[in-house]
């Protein structure tokens, strides 16, 4: 079986590094456009939240700023808060692709 998923998306906030510097926090949203039956375009965006798990989060969150677009590989895992499960994408590589953050290209 395989669990792999891959989003291009645009970041929702800045990065937020936690766990003593070892986790990058990101929230991406991506976005599908279709016509409804009435021939109106209709936009709808899902929130996700990415978790990337690596020794150099402090110096790579300036790279990702809001507004960024962004692709993103890796798993679906799910965590369980306050009696609630929610997907969380484990990445295994998130690279910059154009916006805000300047440095188009970088990942890790």
């Amino acid at each position: 079986m395989l669990n792999q998923i891959t989003l291009i998306g645009n970041l929702g906030r800045d990065g937020e590094v936690k766990a003593n510097g070892r986790l990058l926090d990101l929230r991406v949203a991506t976005s599908n456009k279709y016509k409804d039956k009435n021939g109106e375009w209709i936009e709808d965006t899902e929130w996700h939240s990415v978790k990337l798990w690596t020794d150099y989060a402090k110096e790579m969150a300036a790279r990702y700023v809001k507004g960024a677009k962004v692709v993103v590989s890796g798993s679906i895992a799910y965590e369980e808060y306050n009696e609630k499960k929610q997907a969380v994408i484990k990445a295994k590589s998130v690279r910059v692709l154009s916006g805000k953050g300047g440095n188009n290209g970088s990942h890790m």
